[in-house]
């Protein structure tokens, strides 16, 4: 005791700066109790991202609470499929040691959502069992948003046929060339029947065509 008593000035430092950390951290911070689900720690851009003043955090708060609905008991499914094992045979819980993401959908309290991806590490006791979660999380909207409109573009252009300029016939998946015809029959399994439409008669003495 004498030791720390001698470094107390050190420990303080080290403490106020690992504090800083996490309150300024880049992404959202949340500490959650494993078995109470109350959250013990929340950080600047935490509050920022699910519409709290960082000046006044919120406490009080439980998972659910910042989850849209039914977010929290898949969540609580993966939770147990990684801790599961280790409880069932009444061993320490051994971690994964994988980058594992997930993305969940978050709420905020006016009830607005967002996408978020989410990463989450537990907090072992003494006898290597988890007693909380804590976890960093990031506002994933705007790279769903360019995904979406990648995809639209994607789609665009696959409606965009391709067609001979000379014969108009219509390249296939395969490669080949088909009339419009056998293409669209192909696609959608419709069949054509043959006409001459009011313009093109007009443009052609008929009668003169020996058939």
């Amino acid at each position: 005791m004498a030791a720390i008593g001698e470094h107390s000035a050190d420990y303080e430092r080290l403490a106020k700066d690992f504090a800083d950390f996490l309150w300024f951290l880049p992404e959202g911070f949340i500490e959650a109790d494993v078995t109470s689900t109350e959250i013990t720690s929340i950080n600047r851009m935490a509050c920022i991202l699910l519409g709290f003043d960082p000046e006044t955090p919120p406490s009080g708060m439980h998972g659910p609470d910042v989850l849209a609905t039914g977010e929290f008991e898949r969540l609580f499914a993966y939770h147990l499929s990684l801790i599961g094992p280790s409880l069932a045979a009444g061993r320490p819980y051994e971690r994964t040691g994988t980058q594992d993401m997930l993305e969940v959908v978050m709420r905020r309290p006016d009830g607005s959502e967002f996408p978020a991806e989410v990463q989450g590490s537990y907090v072992l006791n003494e006898a290597g069992f988890p007693e909380r979660i804590r976890f960093v999380f990031r506002d994933v909207s705007e790279r769903k948003r360019i995904e979406a409109e990648q995809l639209e573009h994607i789609r665009s252009l696959e409606r965009i046929l391709p067609v001979c300029a000379w014969c108009h016939r219509i390249r296939n998946d395969e490669g080949g060339w088909q009339q419009l015809e056998a293409y669209i029959h192909t696609k959608v399994g419709y069949d054509f029947s043959h006409g001459i439409c009011p313009a093109c008669e007009s443009s052609f003495d008929l009668a003169a065509i020996d058939p």
